[in-house]
């Protein structure tokens, strides 16, 4: 199985441009060069070779108008009690994609459409932190998870899951 090679065509098709390998079964390191605040995007024919050099996993590297909340709640993580009383405090975060593996209803990824050139803390409180150009990546469909060895998926605005579809 090949979840970068098998879909990162289908990912560049959809505007997606930091479209990044990571080694198979594994949530850390993208090639150098590609992330951070001085990272670059790759070109297509950098993503058409890494889809040849065998089994990935695929993250994507937030474009500079998309920012990620990543609320984690599961085990002893406090993401779904930070995530209610943030929304008790400043009201409910609308409807979005989310990356996700786990299946409690809460963990994952929102993405947002933001304005550029905002600037945004990286931890929001205990278990929630933002997924941002210059910090961090999604990890995604249909990359494999690690620790749970659960195939990661999109859930769509209204909360289902996207069988194919991405954002």
């Amino acid at each position: 199985m090949n979840p970068y090679g098998d879909t990162f065509e289908t990912y560049w098709a959809a505007g997606w441009r930091g479209v990044l390998p990571l080694p198979y079964k594994a949530k850390k390191n993208p090639p150098a060069g590609f992330t951070g605040s001085t990272g670059i995007d790759p070109s297509y024919p950098d993503c058409a070779t890494w889809a040849m050099d065998g089994d990935r996993n695929i993250c994507l590297r937030m474009p500079a108008h998309v920012i990620g909340i990543d609320v984690d709640a599961y085990g002893d993580k406090a993401g779904a009690l930070t995530l209610a009383a943030k929304e008790e405090q400043w009201g409910p975060l609308p409807a979005t994609w989310r990356s996700t593996s786990r299946d409690d209803g809460v963990s994952g990824i929102r993405l947002y459409r933001v304005p550029e050139g905002l600037k945004w803390p990286g931890e929001v409180g205990a278990g929630i932190e933002t997924v941002r150009r210059d910090h961090r990546y999604v990890v995604c469909w249909p990359s494999i998870h690690p620790d749970t060895g659960s195939t990661y998926r999109w859930i769509d605005p209204d909360g289902l899951v996207a069988a194919h579809g991405i954002p």
